[in-house]
């Protein structure tokens, strides 16, 4: 675990995606810690034929993929029907606000001491001893923003299917959005990049315990030549544009119209796919990632 008493090895040198993280690290006394954006694999991406075949398969007018948290293979939810009252609708509250707030860390910072006893209660976990992670913090990251990320990501999921041509691939077996195509689970390295290029719209919606970093499902999208929607996030804004590499949404609430629009506009939807896999592939690749990191333990 990155906040293990390992961690803090004069040895190690550790490499974060999200810059948020990075300084989390350094403030609880973790030294040799580089902030590095994960790579795009578009050397890869690019020895992928899409086939006529392929994309019949794959065709459509947005895609997801990834889980949506909402499967509770953890039984990480079962403890929310031993709350109060009180308890369970701060967090509902707690929960719901986040949904709509992209960049700052609503859910740790507002747990009172009061509904934080509640949750230790309800929901039993064990601190390995020398972490440096706030119980607060791991509560967060693995219920909270868990939860936060299930209800935002069914609810755009759901919203996008009564109007549109929708596929979700997902590992999940237990989870079904009204109106979608549920694909099931799909080869990361051959097929998932085949599929990100056959649908019109492929959407990152990001796990909320990713606080600035870029997610790993938007260098896929970039690196695949795909045209992507995501949520803000702010490590993102210091390689790519709103509106010239990707499409940003401020609220879920404007996805369809987004999608709406750019179902109906081909060339300006692909001149911002293109321009977001021209500056995935230049800056951010996995061999100018991989060169960056050997420089840096040199």
């Amino acid at each position: 675990h990155l906040y293990a008493p390992e961690a803090g090895l004069s040895t190690n040198r550790i490499f974060v995606f999200d810059s948020y993280e990075k300084e989390a690290l350094e403030n609880a006394g973790i030294r040799h810690v580089f902030y590095l954006p994960v790579g795009c694999g578009a050397s890869w991406y690019d020895c992928l034929s899409l086939t006529k075949e392929a994309y019949e398969r794959y065709s459509c007018d947005a895609a997801f993929i990834g889980k949506t948290y909402a499967e509770d293979e953890y039984h990480l939810y079962d403890g929310w029907k031993n709350l109060s009252e009180f308890e369970s609708g701060y967090l509902d509250g707690l929960v719901s606000a986040q949904k709509s707030i992209y960049g700052y860390d609503l859910l740790t910072e507002s747990l009172i001491n009061e509904i934080f006893d509640a949750m230790k209660r309800v929901f039993p976990y064990q601190k390995r001893e020398g972490n440096a992670l706030s119980e607060k913090r791991i509560l967060s990251d693995y219920l909270l923003a868990r939860r936060v990320t299930a209800n935002e990501r069914c609810e755009v999921l759901t919203s996008l299917a009564k109007d549109f041509s929708l596929r979700v691939y997902t590992s999940e077996k237990t989870v079904k959005i009204p109106g979608a195509e549920m694909m099931g689970w799909i080869d990361y390295y051959n097929d998932a990049p085949l599929a990100i290029r056959s649908a019109k719209v492929n959407l990152n919606i990001t796990l909320k315990s990713i606080r600035r970093g870029i997610p790993l499902r938007v260098m896929d999208i970039l690196g695949c030549g795909g045209f992507l929607v995501s949520n803000y996030q702010e490590d993102m804004l210091e390689y790519f544009t709103p509106g010239e590499d990707f499409v940003l949404y401020e609220s879920t609430g404007e996805i369809p119209d987004i999608v709406s629009y750019y179902l109906g506009h081909e060339s300006e939807r692909e001149k911002i796919a293109q321009a977001g896999y021209r500056k995935a592939k230049n800056q951010l690749s996995w061999e100018l990632q991989t060169d960056k990191i050997l420089c840096l333990i040199e």
